[in-house]
Parts: C-alpha cells; structure tokens; sequence
C-alpha cells in the first residue's frame, strides 16, 4: 500500500528540495567597504554566515588581490588596481548572486561600482 502526502506537505518538501539546490548551486559576491577593520570583519562574518547555510562565496578583501602586496611586487598603482579590478569583475560574471552591503549613511563607492556591474 502506498501512503499519499497532501499537498501542503508535498509543496513543502519541494520547495525545500529546491532551496537546497539552489544553495547547492550557488556562488555568491559579498560587495561592501572596506576602509576600516569594523567593515572588514562585518564582511568576514557575513561571508562565514553565507558559507555556513552553505553557499560559496568571493568576498574581495579576503579572495582577491591586496593591493599593498601587489605594489610591493613592484606593479605601479594603476596597473595594480588595474589588476584588482578585473579580477573583481571576472569574479562578479561567476557568480549567481551579488550581496551588497549598505551599511552607514553613504554606501561605498566601489561596491556602487560592483553592483551596478552585476545589474547591467
């Protein structure tokens, strides 16, 4: 004999297959500011939360290029930033889904930058 779900819990047990899936799939871009250590450990912790429920994650101050080490190496400050924003870009085009944060009064200039990005 066969045992029959209703139907709330079927639409149920999909929706939370599909949500797994999703989180499976998906690559998420943390963009926020990152001018001082408060910013930078919000955005660390937002990332762990994010990896935690089982997304990937680039967050830029902790995956991409630092560009105090890139000008140590002897790149000049254009060609570094140069550098750093391409691979911000690439890792943006990666990704399923940009997280902006907008935390203060003014919204950081390159995660405007970083957004708009993902929306065009």
């Amino acid at each position: 004999m066969r045992v029959q779900r209703d139907y709330a819990s079927q639409k149920s047990y999909n929706i939370h297959k599909q949500w797994r899936t999703v989180i499976r799939m998906s690559r998420i871009y943390v963009a926020g500011p990152l001018f001082s250590e408060a910013e930078k450990r919000y955005n660390e912790y937002l990332s762990k939360c994010l990896e935690d429920m089982g997304f990937e994650t680039f967050l830029p101050q902790r995956d991409g290029y630092e560009l105090s080490e890139l000008l140590a190496n002897g790149d000049s400050e254009s060609v570094a930033m140069g550098k750093i924003f391409k691979r911000d870009i690439s890792e943006i085009q990666k990704s399923d889904i940009v997280v902006f944060v907008m935390d203060g009064r003014v919204p950081d200039d390159g995660a405007c930058v970083e957004i708009g990005y993902a929306y065009a």
